[in-house]
């Protein structure tokens, strides 16, 4: 908050060709502030509002908030993302949203080239895999990377990947860490719904 009304001043003596710099640093944290709530209102434990969304609404979201964050840290982003049907939702948009973020922001931090792939499985469950060619976990350690408080940063606090096990289960599915041909993958999974199912659960 306080870095969102420090540019808000500064937008003010900000030159006009600069301004639209200025707008996207503003859009940024306020996704990031989004992101953050979404995080601590699972960690806390309190039930969130159900919130259905798209799959391809929640990812089209994620493309394009973390398309910048990739080019100022010059990494090479790619997505291969096989068009969900359009009829396809999850129970809680914001929370795929976060896992999704949370992945997708560790692997660029870890490497300077990052793929995306996902697909709707055939038992209603969509898969997406955020792969790094960062170093990866240690061995000895891979039992514990989804444990409260693990962490291979210095300044991290160990929350993040507990936290996307957390919301993996409660939108029903998983998440898998492997590490396959100096690559770090990691598969997060979670139902899915038509919008019919969605109207009948409504009326139930």
């Amino acid at each position: 908050t306080g870095a969102r009304m420090a540019m808000e001043l500064h937008a003010k003596s900000c030159v006009s060709d600069r301004i639209d710099e200025v707008h996207v640093a503003l859009g940024q944290l306020e996704i990031a502030e989004n992101y953050v709530k979404r995080i601590t209102v699972v960690g806390s434990g309190e039930q969130q509002p159900a919130e259905p969304k798209s799959i391809a609404d929640c990812l089209k979201e994620i493309q394009v908030t973390h398309r910048g964050v990739a080019e100022h840290l010059q990494v090479d982003l790619s997505w291969d993302i096989a068009s969900p049907p359009i009829d396809q939702y999850v129970d809680n948009g914001g929370l795929f949203v976060a896992a999704i973020s949370n992945l997708l922001l560790n692997a660029i931090q870890a490497s300077s080239r990052v793929f995306v792939r996902g697909k709707v499985l055939h038992n209603q469950l969509i898969e997406i895999e955020v792969i790094d060619e960062g170093s990866g976990i240690p061995p000895a350690l891979q039992d514990e990377v989804f444990q409260p408080f693990y962490t291979t940063k210095p300044e991290g606090m160990g929350l993040g990947l507990a936290m996307v096990k957390q919301i993996a289960e409660q939108l029903g599915g998983n998440i898998i860490y492997d590490r396959r041909d100096d690559q770090s993958i990691f598969r997060f999974q979670c139902k899915t719904h038509q919008v019919t199912q969605r109207i009948a659960r409504e009326h139930e």
